[in-house]
């Protein structure tokens, strides 16, 4: 009779391990019927329609999404955080999925100064609007709507270049300008008229943080970078000229360059060199 029932016992304790394991496996991802559980993740923002959607196995993380540079008011540009339905802040490096859920995008100003969503520094930020473009090609980065300017992370790495290339010195490029909001106006109709231009096309091929609406900047867009760079920090590199889009009027021969340092605006021959330093607007 003892036997018996201490065999009971066993079976009872081998049974209640088994369950005790099922669960377990159920709680790393497991249903009960054996195959894997998976959950929908939903990112919502103000740009996305529909928001994107992810699926991933339970109790696994998840990688934030590349979103927007800006959200639909076009001012509130920087991706502070993403909330969950309860509205607390996702952690992506530590926080696991165990439900279905939407992820929030929760937005804010940038401010001149900070680093901006191509990893260089916004050098403008205004809460009035500006246009960037104005320049109804199809091939070529459109117009819209901008609240910001960011230049190029510093330094870059490359020899001064000319303004034109080689035999297109005198070509005269009569739709460039001064005010900010048309330097991408100027870069391109630069590459009209002399597509290999040093100057205007490295800008325009340039990319950082998976952007690629690069430009030759203004004047005025330029100029923004002097109040805003920390010049020391980068050991003179911000010193020397820097080239710019704009052709002054009747003088096909001469192109403008500042001065950094001083913020002196000059123009020299475009057979000659200056340095470059791409800008973008969104």
């Amino acid at each position: 009779m003892k036997k018996i029932e201490a065999m009971h016992s066993i079976a009872v304790i081998a049974l209640a391990a088994i369950f005790l394991t099922a669960g377990l496996l159920v709680s790393c991802g497991d249903s009960p019927g054996g195959g894997d559980i998976y959950y929908t993740v939903t990112f919502a923002t103000p740009n996305a329609t529909p928001p994107a959607k992810v699926t991933v196995l339970a109790g696994s993380k998840i990688t934030q999404p590349r979103t927007p540079d800006k959200n639909s008011d076009g001012y509130n540009a920087k991706l502070t955080k993403w909330n969950t339905n309860i509205a607390v802040a996702w952690d992506f490096d530590n926080d696991s999925v165990y439900e279905d859920m939407t992820l929030t995008a929760v937005w804010a100003p940038y401010t001149a100064g900070e680093k901006g969503p191509a990893g260089g520094t916004i050098v403008r930020a205004s809460s009035t609007k500006f246009s960037r473009g104005f320049y109804y090609n199809p091939s070529r980065q459109p117009e819209k709507d901008c609240y910001y300017l960011e230049c190029a992370p510093l330094p870059l790495s490359y020899s001064q270049i000319k303004w034109a290339s080689n035999g297109k010195e005198n070509t005269d490029i009569p739709n460039t300008y001064e005010e900010i909001g048309l330097g991408m106006r100027g870069t391109w109709e630069i590459l009209d008229k002399d597509p290999n231009a040093p100057a205007a096309k490295y800008c325009a091929d340039y990319s950082s943080g998976g952007r690629y609406d690069w430009f030759l900047p203004s004047p005025e867009e330029l100029l923004c970078v002097k109040d805003h760079i920390d010049i020391a920090a980068f050991y003179g590199y911000l010193t020397v000229g820097y080239w710019t889009s704009y052709q002054p009027t009747f003088e096909p021969t001469l192109a403008t360059w500042i001065e950094m340092k001083s913020g002196a605006i000059n123009t020299q021959l475009k057979s000659l060199t200056a340095s470059v330093l791409p800008m973008r607007a969104f």
